[in-house]
């Protein structure tokens, strides 16, 4: 466990509260400010309400005592009205506290997306970072969900009305208990706050330590549903299972740690709850046994006196009682929310997030599209994986690149795209970024409630309003055609349609091939750059493939292994160990 990087309840968690903090009250927007102040509003007027109630029962036992029938039943029917008005004010207290909620989270979230999704810093953050920051996706989800319900349900309502609340009971205790009233209900706060730092710190670690087993666990089993079908051809199936059982048995010690904190913190919690209600006959002893306040008191007036003295006392130590409660709350939101912290400050810290201007441009009139001038490639890591290339692609080339598998094919891609920064040498071309377009080596259709034609516009975005839609879904039905997919179509009654949102998982890995191709071709670029993009579709389908882009004048750059590629192309670029290469000509 030592290897672990653990969240406590120290400096670091206010460090980062403060923080944080910003990104709750965005700048021009007031709606959590608003919110907050309606909340304290109502919190106020709640316990104002509150304590009118609890002066009640001294007044019923005054007209019990005194045998007055109509000022019985004049409390009994005020009593009634303030119970509805303070359950209908809970109700709304409640409500406001919702509503922070969910401002909190469109507000967190859309800061951790806006970090998240700048140009490249999520692929940075999984792939090149070294922090090693675990579950990205449970911490902008779970993470931040169980953060803002603990602050705006727990945390803040009663951060927001206790020192109210605290002040005015302090008044009215000192009042009729003088300071040693007062003394002995602040000293029992401080050994309580004593032992809560010493429980709640733990609670904090641990509850971190759950969230990312939780996020293990549950990648673990999301990857098991969408890999059904492989790990059933290789009968994996039990396999998968103890693999799975490890993340659960993991997860299940874990939660079983918290939960004996969770114990301490919990028998803490309720001794000092249920001890303040004794402690409050400890204080009715200093006016009447040591003060004598109430020596010539009549004696019927005596138990209203008393009644309302144990409302005050009591309802004094129950607001400690809730900065506890809202103590342990606190300890373990500390965790989730420097966990959610950590990824905002290392998606801000992510260096060069832009991408990368590896091509200088040339004049458009040059018969060449690109040309490589002992360019060096190295991985993130350091390693070579091309040397001194040095390259001529003329326009009227389409060069194939092969290479055994792990070679570095695909870093010629990632430099192209402009994902990764050329070590040195220099590359000059003919095309920019918006005129290139490139097909992954694992083919990507976005998950969401789309249409079809939204799916094959990705990644425009508001493509439905476009003036061009007309013209561009009959392009799309005449490739959907000539690559044997009208059957998709079939499956909504127009392209326009919403899909279901399981959609994409029941096509074949070479239906998507072929839909992301039409994706790419539709936008009519200038040059398409294929990363294995064919190896899941028949020899037939490959040839339509090519025989598109021939018709529409694309010139194109394959990576592949298949020896049906080379009938396609002009050139081939044969990538060898230790970053060498060869060059021929088909």
């Amino acid at each position: 466990m030592s290897n672990k990087k653990d969240f406590y309840f120290d400096i670091k968690f206010f460090k980062a509260l403060i923080k944080i903090t910003p990104s709750f009250f965005p700048k021009g927007s007031w709606y959590s400010e608003c919110m907050i102040i309606c909340t304290l509003i109502l919190s106020v007027v709640s316990e104002w309400v509150g304590y009118k109630i609890g002066m009640i029962p001294g007044q019923m036992y005054s007209a019990l005592i005194d045998q007055n029938s109509m000022i019985f039943w004049q409390i009994m029917l005020t009593g009634s009205l303030m119970y509805i008005g303070k359950s209908l004010l809970l109700a709304l207290v409640s409500f406001s506290s919702w509503c922070v909620y969910l401002i909190f989270r469109n507000n967190i979230t859309h800061t951790l997306h806006n970090a998240y999704f700048n140009e490249m810093t999520g692929y940075k953050l999984l792939f090149i970072s070294h922090t090693m920051i675990d579950n990205p996706d449970q911490r902008i989800t779970q993470d931040v969900d169980k953060m803002c319900k603990d602050l705006s349900t727990t945390i803040i309502p009663a951060v927001l009305i206790c020192p109210f609340v605290i002040g005015y009971y302090t008044y009215k205790t000192y009042t009729t208990a003088g300071g040693y009233g007062c003394a002995m209900v602040y000293g029992y706060f401080v050994i309580g706050t004593i032992v809560n730092k010493l429980l709640i710190s733990p609670l904090t670690k641990w509850t971190n330590r759950v969230e990312k087993c939780e996020g293990n666990f549950r990648y673990k089993e999301v990857s098991i549903r969408d890999n059904i079908e492989q790990i059933s051809l290789y009968r994996g199936q039990n396999f998968e299972k103890e693999v799975a059982n490890q993340f659960l048995y993991k997860l299940l010690t874990t939660q079983f740690m918290l939960y004996l904190w969770r114990f301490l913190n919990t028998f803490w919690r309720n001794f000092f709850n249920y001890y303040g209600g004794l402690l409050t006959y400890a204080i009715q002893y200093i006016p009447i046994f040591v003060m004598h306040s109430y020596k010539d008191v009549d004696p019927k007036k005596l138990p209203e006196i008393i009644s309302n003295n144990a409302f005050v006392y009591i309802y004094l130590i129950n607001s400690f009682t809730r900065l506890t409660d809202v103590a342990v709350a606190t300890g373990e939101m500390a965790g989730v929310l420097q966990r959610v912290y950590e990824l905002l400050k290392e998606c801000s810290n992510i260096d060069g997030a832009e991408y990368y201007n590896n091509t200088e441009l040339i004049d458009d009139n040059d018969s060449c599209s690109y040309k490589f001038d002992k360019v060096h490639i190295n991985n993130p890591k350091g390693n070579v994986l091309v040397k001194d290339l040095s390259l001529s692609i003329d326009k009227k080339i389409n060069l194939l690149i092969k290479g055994p598998s792990g070679i570095g094919k695909t870093s010629i891609v990632r430099v192209l795209s402009g994902m990764w920064k050329i070590t040195s040498g220099e590359i000059v071309g003919k095309y920019t970024l918006d005129e290139i377009e490139i097909l992954p080596q694992k083919p990507y259709l976005p998950v969401g409630c789309l249409s079809l034609y939204q799916l094959l516009m990705f990644p425009l975005v508001d493509v439905e309003d476009d003036f061009e839609s007309d013209e561009r879904s009959n392009d799309m039905f005449v490739l959907l055609e000539k690559l044997k997919l009208t059957h998709l179509v079939e499956k909504v009654s127009n392209i326009f349609d919403e899909l279901p949102v399981e959609f994409t998982n029941t096509l074949t890995p070479g239906e998507v091939q072929k839909l992301v191709f039409i994706r790419s071709i539709i936008k009519n670029p200038k040059i398409m750059i294929l990363d294995e993009s064919t190896n899941s579709v028949d020899l037939e389908s490959e040839c339509i493939v090519y025989n598109i882009m021939k018709e529409q004048n694309i010139q194109y750059i394959s990576i592949g292994h298949g020896d049906s590629l080379k009938k396609y192309h002009d050139q081939c670029l044969i990538l060898e160990e230790h970053g060498n290469y060869t060059i021929e000509n088909l």
